[in-house]
């Protein structure tokens, strides 16, 4: 497994912009969303999936290059194992 990359905000609310969205770009990878000590993952393949849909909208009009998830769209998963995967990410 690739390790996921791992981002801390507190909020319900992420945002991936600047160059961690193009880290994201050139390696595409899961995130895992440490809130405040719940872990939550977002898939690798919703991280595609957003970069694509992003990529095609702004074809017709410029947005800026950020991603913005929502802790409901995270998978929960055990602190326990968040917290294996973010020492060892």
């Amino acid at each position: 497994m690739i390790h996921p990359k791992t981002f801390k905000e507190p909020g319900t609310r992420l945002t991936i912009s600047g160059e961690q969205y193009e880290q994201l770009v050139k390696k595409p990878q899961a995130v895992l969303w440490n809130r405040d000590g719940m872990y939550g993952l977002i898939p690798c393949a919703r991280i595609v999936n957003s970069i694509r849909w992003l990529a095609d909208i702004n074809k017709t009009a410029p947005f800026p290059l950020e991603l913005i998830f929502t802790w409901g769209e995270t998978e929960d998963i055990p602190v326990e194992t968040g917290q294996v995967l973010e020492r060892d990410g």
